[in-house]
């Protein structure tokens, strides 16, 4: 059973002894809250442990959750509601810039009919 320092060993300090002193006493005198005392490290490991085992027994939850999830929403599908032609849906100002001129640039059903009708009025 390797300790939790064996596994997440210390971190090198960013300063040398002197200076890392020297700021912590200036911050701790100018700082409003006073420096609360940190747990021990056996009991910092003993709740990273812990949570970290919460965390693995969580991850099958989710991931089942997930497909529960995905297989309920493509498991059905509604017809879509019957489209009315309303007066005011694709109304068309001037014609569009590209090559069938009704047609909105990613339609490609009504290019499809468009290029249909051009080749039997062509075929005339």
């Amino acid at each position: 059973h390797r300790g939790c320092a064996e596994i997440y060993p210390p971190h090198p300090p960013l300063l040398p002894p002197g200076p890392r002193v020297l700021l912590s006493v200036v911050l701790r005198a100018h700082s409003p809250i006073p420096a609360l005392p940190l747990p021990p490290p056996s009991h910092s490991c003993a709740v990273m442990k812990k949570w970290k085992m919460i965390s693995y027994g969580g991850l099958p939850f989710i991931a089942l959750f997930g497909a529960y999830c995905m297989n309920k929403h493509y498991s059905h599908h509604e017809e879509p509601a019957e489209k009315i032609p309303y007066p005011h849906m694709k109304k068309r100002a001037k014609p569009f810039p590209w090559g069938s001129k009704d047609c909105d640039l990613w339609d490609f059903e009504c290019k499809k009919l468009a290029r249909a009708a051009d080749a039997a009025a062509n075929a005339e």
